[in-house]
């Protein structure tokens, strides 16, 4: 912890029976698919354009170690809906379900008589995904793969317009803008991205293909800044969603969570990619929380957290039950987390998905003439993440690199700190055996979801 920066606050700890009458806090979670924390001005991004998120920075308690469980949308959304980690729940990819046996945290509160709405970019978050669970209005695009920040913003207001005043809601947006295809509007393109309109994989592969097998450093460059230029826009309508709710209800009892699910890696032979990604490229997400009666506003904490103690947190807040069986933890308590290890995982990847996303990637042979790295077929790949290290086990073969190596050289220390190793080893076994594993078997992939997978880049 920080102790500059000063400690979470729990302002009701002195005056609890004071509290235990508060009106239940309205809950507004906002996800922003393929986000990675570092490139935010929040987390230090100098060349970012996020004013919005700057000053939600400002009022809202910041997480600077936040990780994501998996780094895929289904997955990693279902552990932060649930506090529970993917191996729990069973979805272990984008093509399995969440079972209706579930317990959500729309569910909890519902039950508890909050509105209930969820707006999602993507149609891969479709109903039958299990997203919408617990939601009595869950809207999702039905006619296109995904849709743009503005139109998902303007109808979760809208529907927010609808909730009655005495009522407390549940809502959550989710932003898909920033996953590839990079295509952000004209107005936040930036100037960088000059001669480059929109960037995807059939892009990629037609740059390389006419390069040898290479994307040249101009063109590596040009798509970042179109990413950047994503996020840009999305801070634009997280800025209008933020207006809309504190014009309508008192900031103050209303809890806001914002996070990614996962990050992207441009770098160390991974780029444009996060399901083959297990470092902090893409397990490193931002989190935020602004609710000034549990979080003293403009805080920073460096606890080790996770996206799966979202769930907590807001029962917490809510003075609700947080049952033992959660894997997450309310992060009022952060302060006591200490060196914290949190299960990290690949996604679960069937042959035929890994043979296509590898057939779909061969043309691509170097990035800027840094070679590319290829290991989807490697899905018992399983392991921890704290505060100073990353520890990964797969077949046969265990690695270990150092935490906060962003756009570093990723160096294998297992050799040089067999004592890290063996540790992390012992306490990953012990995880392990502390988190039953569900097995949903094979699901049923319809022309839908084939379709969707395709489109964004997850089959070939």
């Amino acid at each position: 912890m920080n102790h500059e920066t000063g400690a979470i606050a729990l302002l009701c700890v002195a005056m609890s029976a004071a509290c235990s009458d508060a009106t239940p806090p309205n809950v507004l979670i906002i996800t922003v698919d393929t986000l990675r924390a570092d490139y935010l001005g929040p987390y230090g991004d100098l060349a970012s354009n996020t004013p919005n998120l700057d000053a939600l920075a400002r009022s809202a308690a910041l997480f600077e170690h936040a990780a994501a469980p998996m780094p895929m949308t289904r997955p990693s959304h279902f552990s932060m809906l649930t506090s529970k980690y993917p191996r729990e729940h069973g979805v272990v990819n984008n093509t399995k379900a969440l079972p209706d046996s579930a317990l959500s945290l729309a569910e909890i509160l519902d039950d508890e008589g909050y509105w209930t709405g969820a707006f999602v970019g993507v149609r891969l978050l479709r109903p039958r995904s299990g997203a919408a669970q617990g939601y009595d209005h869950f809207d999702y695009p039905e006619k296109v793969i995904e849709r743009p920040a503005e139109r998902v913003v303007s109808r979760a207001l809208h529907w927010l317009g609808n909730v009655p005043d005495e009522a407390p809601f549940l809502l959550w947006v989710h932003l898909f803008d920033p996953h590839i295809p990079y295509a952000p509007p004209p107005e936040f393109r930036p100037k960088t991205a000059e001669g480059m309109s929109t960037f995807d994989w059939q892009l990629l592969r037609e740059i390389a293909e006419a390069n040898l097998g290479d994307l040249p450093e101009e063109a590596l460059q040009q798509a970042l800044s179109l990413y950047r230029g994503e996020i840009s826009y999305t801070d634009h309508w997280i800025g209008e969603l933020l207006h809309g709710v504190d014009q309508r209800f008192d900031p103050s009892e209303t809890l806001v969570v914002f996070a990614s699910d996962h990050g992207e890696c441009f770098e160390n032979g991974v780029y444009f990619e996060h399901a083959n990604c297990l470092s902090e490229s893409s397990l490193r997400v931002p989190m935020m929380i602004r609710y000034p009666p549990d979080f003293a506003p403009g805080i920073r904490s460096e606890a080790n957290v996770s996206l799966l103690d979202i769930l907590p947190t807001i029962l917490h807040a809510a003075e609700l039950e947080v049952a033992e069986e959660f894997s997450g933890l309310p992060l009022q308590q952060a302060d006591a987390f200490g060196d914290r290890q949190l299960l990290i995982q690949r996604p679960q990847l069937q042959r035929k998905e890994a043979d296509s996303l590898l057939d779909g990637r061969r043309q691509v042979r170097t990035v800027a003439g840094q070679p590319i790295l290829h290991e989807f077929r490697d899905s018992k790949r399983v392991g921890l993440i704290g505060t100073n290290w990353i520890y990964l086990r797969g077949t046969g073969q265990e690695v270990l690199y150092r935490f906060s190596a962003l756009d570093k050289p990723t160096r294998d220390l297992s050799e040089t700190h067999p004592a890290v190793r063996q540790e992390l080893s012992r306490q990953l076994r012990k995880l392990l055996r502390a988190t039953k594993r569900r097995n949903l078997g094979e699901q049923e992939v319809d022309e839908d979801l084939a379709e969707t997978l395709e489109a964004l880049g997850y089959v070939n």
